[in-house]
């Protein structure tokens, strides 16, 4: 059996070209498409990217870790390094939501900033924090509602277009954005 030939040149353009495709797909469409790559090319990727070590990856096409559902806040929080009060909040409240015991009944602004000084990231001023997050932004809605049912407004839920800012969020690029 001959040996395959490897082009590196051509392998990192499929890979940063790859990168780019992937980069509007949800999780469920990045595996649809992967599985039809591995169908279509007759590929066997099962554990392929554990076995490749990271160094043989072209520059430039490393990413950050992949956050696992079962990880802690503080891995979440570091992977979408933060910069701003505001950002620390939605990141949090995102958490407490999505991933936290805050689900359909929301979380308060007391909560947030509890879960933030258990990783020493506590804000200053939640509740300015949470205005900010309620205050409609340009074209995109507010990022932090009052909780449906809620009549003492203190408990809250992240809307769509704050998931969205959060779920974008690399580290080194969480501001701006919003």
């Amino acid at each position: 059996m001959a040996k395959a030939t490897v082009d590196a040149a051509k392998e990192a353009k499929a890979i940063e070209t790859c990168g780019k495709a992937f980069t509007p797909l949800n999780t469920q469409g990045r595996r649809r498409v992967l599985q039809w790559l591995i169908d279509s090319y007759g590929t066997d990727a099962e554990g392929a990217a554990s076995r490749a070590p990271a160094r043989d990856q072209p520059a430039g096409t490393r990413r950050a870790p992949r956050i696992e559902e079962d990880s802690s806040f503080e891995d979440f929080f570091d992977q979408k390094e933060p910069k701003s009060d505001v950002h620390r909040a939605l990141v949090a409240a995102y958490w407490l939501q999505f991933r936290g015991e805050g689900g359909a009944e929301g979380f308060t602004p007391a909560e947030v900033n509890a879960l933030l000084g258990e990783i020493g990231h506590d804000v200053t001023n939640i509740a300015n924090a949470f205005v900010n997050l309620r205050a409609k932004k340009k074209g995109k809605g507010a990022f932090l509602v009052y909780a449906p049912g809620d009549k003492s407004k203190k408990r809250h839920r992240v809307t769509p277009a704050g998931r969205k800012i959060v779920e974008a969020m690399v580290a080194g690029n969480s501001n701006g954005k919003d």
